[in-house]
């Protein structure tokens, strides 16, 4: 636990000095301010309250908005045969248990290319231009893909890196406990904790910021939202199930993976397995 204690306390440290050094940005306020921290009690008085209230959990229900007055033109029964993608749509389901088969490393591979791969190289200006599988506004690709394997026939437990536009996973620890520490990271320790492998999306935001400014850090966040759902779809695709994860401590993450949580910060995690009674 030292070498993470230490990477926490840089952390910690690096966001004081920057902070320091130069007003925030109204993003950057908004970010730091909107990571999850054990024990913060306002969250915490938030969640409880919405579970301790059954007039707040009604509210849940009503998802739907409608104009009650408006013409209505009804779109059932209209449409040609359902799609092999409209299929994959509809079955799509969050994961809340999973198989204990390991993934084999060829589904990992298809899942990612899927998801932030490279699908094709451009030339619309004198630079080449590589276009991927999720759309990024201006084309700036700010966030990076991580992948933690726990359990996948053909590739070492450990954290790895995604270079897209090689098509590799690149190595970044073998550390020892590297899947209870990050399961331990996140509000769903049980779930995370058992699937094959987990998805970590990170934006570098100064790709987009630089150009957009504050705008840019939306569409970072956006870009991020597209890069999972194509992981959810790839992975139902693959005989798979996947569980998109919003709630996790950011800085202890952060510091697992080895990235400071100011110029490069998680954003979104999905932990991928065999749902359970597949995949044996």
């Amino acid at each position: 636990m030292g070498n993470f204690n230490r990477a926490q306390s840089h952390v910690r440290s690096a966001v004081s000095t920057i902070l320091k050094e130069r007003p925030p940005e109204v993003w950057e306020l908004y970010h730091e301010h909107s990571k999850l921290r054990r024990g913060d009690r306002e969250f915490l008085i938030r969640i409880g309250g919405f579970f301790g209230n059954p007039s707040l959990q009604a509210l849940t229900g009503r998802v739907f908005k409608v104009y009650a007055t408006a013409p209505k033109v009804r779109l059932d029964g209209i449409a040609d045969d359902e799609s092999h993608l409209e299929r994959l749509i509809r079955s799509r389901r969050s994961a809340q248990a999973w198989s204990q088969t390991a993934v084999p490393l060829p589904a990992v591979a298809r899942l990612l290319k899927g998801a932030s791969g490279i699908t094709g190289v451009g030339t619309s200006t004198s630079i080449s231009q590589f276009f991927r599988a999720a759309p990024s506004g201006g084309a700036l690709y700010p966030i990076e893909t991580y992948a933690a394997l726990f359990r996948v026939d053909g590739a070492m437990e450990g954290l790895y890196h995604y270079d897209a536009r090689e098509n590799v996973l690149e190595q970044l620890d073998r550390e020892s406990g590297l899947r209870a520490r990050l399961a331990g990271a996140t509000a769903y320790p049980g779930v995370v904790g058992r699937s094959a492998f987990l998805i970590m999306l990170t934006a570098i935001f100064e790709r987009t910021t630089l150009k957009y400014g504050d705008r840019g850090y939306r569409f970072a966040l956006l870009e991020a939202g597209h890069i999972a759902q194509n992981v959810c779809l790839m992975a139902e695709e693959l005989g798979l199930g996947a569980l998109c994860v919003g709630g996790f401590y950011d800085r202890e993450v952060e510091a697992l993976v080895g990235i400071d949580g100011i110029d490069e910060s998680v954003i979104y995690m999905v932990a991928v397995g065999y749902k359970a009674g597949t995949g044996e």
